[in-house]
């Protein structure tokens, strides 16, 4: 029997969790990055930096701008490493 692979959700929790030493079970999909978690400019950088660590790639300044909330980082992750429709 297999253990299922965390979902991108699960990941994103982890990473904030350990990025910012909060407990994983006060970050939900609505939380705000800013406000609720509340996080100044240089742990959002901290955060961004462990999610590109975690799954690949670069989030561009542009992306970051649209992301507010855990929920919102998800998406983007989801809308990102989608395949590209033909």
């Amino acid at each position: 029997m297999s253990v299922a692979a965390p979902s991108i959700l699960d990941r994103i929790i982890d990473a904030i969790s350990e990025t910012l030493d909060i407990k994983a079970e006060s970050i939900k999909p609505e939380s705000s990055i800013m406000d609720e978690l509340a996080t100044d400019s240089l742990e959002q950088a901290a955060i961004f930096i462990a999610l590109e660590d975690e799954f690949g790639g670069i989030i561009e300044d542009a992306d970051m701008a649209g992301i507010h909330t855990i929920q919102d980082i998800v998406a983007f992750i989801e809308r990102r490493d989608s395949p590209a429709e033909a």
